[in-house]
């Protein structure tokens, strides 16, 4: 936002907000800041996501690509759809308040590959540290640890650590984790 303030001490102020500049009384009072909703996390569908301000009267202004928003950004009117990793950036301005501050929020689906795909054929998955799914067969459990395979053959086959659920070896599943690598395994 092209915003400048300036007050005296006996509180009145000059701001200007995008070329436009008004003298009256200072301003205290700040924008509440936007909220999302849904909040951003990892989904596997995708998400209508609406955004409201506590502060009567606000304006919301958005962007997808990253940027900061301000006046010439999207106007939030209607709920929006997001259906792949996006981060929503947003603002509330009203008059008579001081914007609100910038907050963000990621909205994340995991693509779905095949456990060879999430191999790799090098040392160290392509993939770690993002969120992906997958899906096989249960071939091996102990205690906490199972072992999925979508193939026969070498890369076909990833461990899980997972004390939550309690898989036996046949069980077909459908998995969505973040990638990790221990010692260099995927």
């Amino acid at each position: 936002i092209g915003f400048h303030y300036t007050s005296d001490e006996a509180g009145s102020a000059t701001w200007e907000l995008d070329n436009v500049q008004l003298t009256g009384n200072a301003l205290s009072e700040i924008c509440a800041n936007p909220v999302f909703s849904p909040e951003g996390g990892l989904y596997l569908a995708p998400q209508e996501v609406s955004l409201t301000s506590e502060t009567a009267g606000a304006g919301i202004y958005y962007t997808l690509d990253g940027s900061d928003p301000d006046v010439n950004s999207t106007l939030f009117e209607a709920p929006f759809t997001v259906s792949e990793n996006t981060t929503v950036r947003a603002i509330a301005l009203a008059l008579g308040y001081l914007p609100s501050s910038v907050v963000a929020t990621t909205y994340t689906f995991p693509t779905t590959y095949t456990i060879t795909e999430i191999q790799g054929e090098a040392d160290a998955s392509p993939f770690a540290g993002e969120y992906v799914q997958t899906s096989g067969i249960i071939t091996a459990v102990s205690g906490s640890n199972y072992w999925l395979q979508d193939g026969a053959g070498a890369w076909n086959g990833i461990m899980f650590y997972d004390s939550s659920n309690t898989p036996v070896v046949g069980d077909e599943i459908t998995v969505v984790a973040e990638v990790t690598e221990y010692y260099d395994l995927t």
